[in-house]
């Protein structure tokens, strides 16, 4: 005994950098003789050590005037020793003044800095439980309790997941002891707090609370009903996962994550996008990770290529996949190859949008309402000189075509926008400079126009009818700067009317 106080007098000097006789004093004089004392005292028992020591002469016979001088520092340092005490005790670890470092104590400082009461008192459990058990997804169940347990803490400050890890007693663990404090004070307190003292009976019925509350009522409740007397919820929290992850469950899911991997495929349709194929695989392959049957990021790249569909048929990422297959960077990273994957097909779907919102845009503008360039009346030739007769609703020269539903001068009969000579399309596709020299400033304004909706994606009801508006005024204006048209001859008496065609012929 004698010597563990020597012992522990000696560190105090040397570690925590104290005088002999500011040491004697604390362990001796004092009777904080061992890390227990520290380990149940506060910070107002320290503060009233400080107090006391620091009215104590130091050399009565020879100095009467002189007592000690313990200063804030000094103070701060054993709280922080209490603190390391406190942590020692709760992991079952014997003291060594290796363990005890200045940097150790500040290590231990900090995670109990971070708790909300550094005392032994409880700890705040979230009253926010995880989704009752559906019945269902068994997978999403034995996550959701897990990652409850990881996010909270108990009696003591601890993550609850130290209640339900494998081995109560750490000693027991053949994995080889990483070290104090390795790799974190967090992982040193979950791998090794003990499962005996009051702090983990209250932590496990905390565990229990949580159980009952996803369970009861539900399939998994049978499960873990018979430790309701107990509230065991270490014991009811390892039958669930024996039960819903036990072999025949990981069966399974592994049967469940191969199929996936050999019937799902991508060919770019927008009903299944690129995002919720790769969430599939991704989630297949995780499986199969969980169960065992873990493949190599080379191996994933390799079957997730074969599940992206070649040809015409296909998903269009010919190109993209063999540059995939040439990249070590994406070969060797599952993740990397579908981020460069999905920047090619998000391009590819911008493209197609941008051809589809085109047409759209131009047949909105060159097919209005009542108003618009077609005619609605029915058309009808006769054989003294072929002349038809325009429908209803005919404007500014643009009368109905003979043979049929009358239209206007821009949009033939299966959608097609002409431009007003007849000869070309009018889209927003690129043309030569001899054919853009020929149009005339209402086919280049529709044009122009038709490009910039386009690059906007789908028009508006407002667009397409500014557009119109625009449209009809740039016409009114040519029509206005041209020679006025020769006069029609004059009509026999069997026809009725006249009519001037223009567009394709």
């Amino acid at each position: 005994m004698a010597a563990a106080r020597i012992a522990w007098r000696n560190y105090i000097r040397d570690v925590l950098d104290f005088s002999q006789d500011e040491a004697q004093a604390i362990v001796i004089e004092q009777g904080f003789s061992s890390p227990a004392f520290f380990a149940r005292s506060t910070r107002e028992n320290i503060d009233s050590l400080v107090k006391q020591i620091n009215r104590t002469v130091i050399d009565p016979g020879n100095d009467p005037d002189t007592t000690f001088s313990i200063n804030q520092a000094q103070k701060i340092m054993l709280y922080d020793l209490c603190d390391y005490c406190r942590f020692i005790y709760m992991v079952d670890r014997q003291h060594d003044p290796a363990f005890g470092t200045q940097a150790n104590l500040a290590k231990i400082n900090r995670y109990y800095s971070h708790l909300k009461n550094k005392s032994n008192e409880f700890e705040d459990i979230s009253e926010v439980m995880p989704p009752k058990f559906d019945n269902k997804n068994t997978v999403e169940l034995m996550e959701s309790l897990e990652q409850w347990l990881k996010r909270n803490r108990g009696k003591g400050g601890t993550l609850l997941t130290y209640v339900i890890r494998e081995y109560q007693n750490p000693d027991d663990n053949p994995t080889a002891d990483p070290g104090f404090l390795m790799p974190s004070v967090e992982d040193e307190a979950i791998r090794r707090s003990l499962h005996q003292e009051d702090q983990f009976v209250a932590n496990n019925k905390a565990v229990w609370n949580m159980l009952y509350s996803v369970c009861h009522g539900t399939d998994a409740w049978p499960v873990i009903k018979g430790y309701k007397t107990t509230e065991n919820g270490r014991q009811a929290y390892l039958d669930l996962v024996a039960h819903y992850q036990g072999e025949g469950q990981l069966n399974k899911r592994r049967d469940s994550a191969y199929h996936i991997l050999n019937t799902t495929h991508y060919n770019g349709k927008k009903n299944f996008s690129f995002e919720k194929f790769a969430a599939r695989v991704l989630g297949a392959f995780e499986d199969l990770k969980n169960c065992g049957d873990g493949m190599s990021e080379h191996a994933k790249v390799t079957k997730f290529l074969s599940m992206i569909k070649e040809g015409p048929q296909g998903a269009g990422l010919d190109a993209c996949k063999t540059l995939v297959r040439g990249s070590q960077a994406c070969m060797q990273n599952l993740r990397t190859a579908i981020n460069t994957l999905q920047t090619e097909d998000t391009a590819q779907q911008t493209h197609r949008l941008t051809a589809i919102s085109g047409t759209r845009a131009l047949a909105a503008v060159d097919g209005g309402g009542r108003n618009s360039n077609r005619g609605r009346g029915r058309g009808r030739e006769r054989d003294n000189g072929g002349r038809d007769r325009g429908g209803r609703n005919r404007t500014r020269n643009q009368h109905g075509r003979g043979g049929g539903r009358g239209r206007g001068g821009y949009r033939d009969h299966d959608g097609t926008v002409w431009s007003n000579d007849g000869t070309t399309t009018l889209n927003n596709g690129g043309y030569s400079q001899d054919t853009w020299s020929r149009f005339s400033d209402c086919d280049r304004r529709v044009v122009l126009q038709a490009r910039e909706r386009a690059n906007s994606r789908l028009m508006s009801e407002r667009d397409i009818a500014e557009l119109n508006t625009l449209r009809e005024q740039n016409c009114d204006q040519q029509q206005s700067d041209e020679p006025a048209p020769t006069p029609a001859p004059a009509p026999s008496s069997g026809n009725v009317g006249s009519g001037v065609q223009h567009g394709r012929r």
